[in-house]
């Protein structure tokens, strides 16, 4: 049996799943290869909510959540969710929002890498000065862009590596 304190789940999930609790209708989105390996969404449709956990965030710069990501199957993720039918989105960090702030978010993710993949082909190699030129370009970009968003000082930074380096490694 499972170790004292442990349960064993009753039922393993692959694909999206749809279930009734309490007479309100519940969709598991999977989310594969975006944040994880083994995300889900909960869309309520009869309610008009969402909750993407560690996906989307609403007027805020991205949380750490997206930099440990897989970037293609994260802005997927985004993409495949906004098309949903929801007013308010419920993000696991930050501020509930509406389904204009995720689509904004998402128009967001899309832009912070081509904006960093359009510098880096100006700036070609991988020497420290083109690293250089890259932020040089891009981080005023960023800063009028979404220098106003909430946790743009604290991650700004970090996001523009990990798009550099994503960009560099094709994740």
């Amino acid at each position: 049996g499972a170790p004292r304190g442990e349960a064993r789940p009753l039922t393993l999930i692959e694909g999206d799943l749809d279930f009734v609790i309490g007479g309100v209708r519940f969709r598991l989105l999977e989310l594969d290869k975006s944040h994880t390996d083994t995300l889900f969404a909960y869309y309520l449709p009869g309610e008009g909510v969402l909750y993407p956990p560690d996906v989307g965030f609403a007027r805020g710069w991205p949380t750490p959540g997206p930099i440990n990501s897989y970037y293609p199957g994260y802005i997927a993720a985004m993409e495949r969710l906004s098309r949903l039918e929801f007013t308010h989105f419920i993000p696991s960090h930050g501020q509930v929002g509406r389904k204009a702030d995720f689509v904004a978010a998402t128009d967001m993710m899309r832009d912070l890498r081509d904006t960093v993949r359009a510098a880096m082909e100006r700036h070609p190699g991988e020497d420290h000065a083109a690293a250089e030129a890259v932020f040089d370009e891009v981080w005023p970009v960023w800063k009028e862009k979404y220098g106003h968003l909430h946790g743009f000082s604290e991650m700004g930074l970090p996001n523009l590596v990990r798009q550099y380096a994503g960009v560099n490694l094709g994740y």
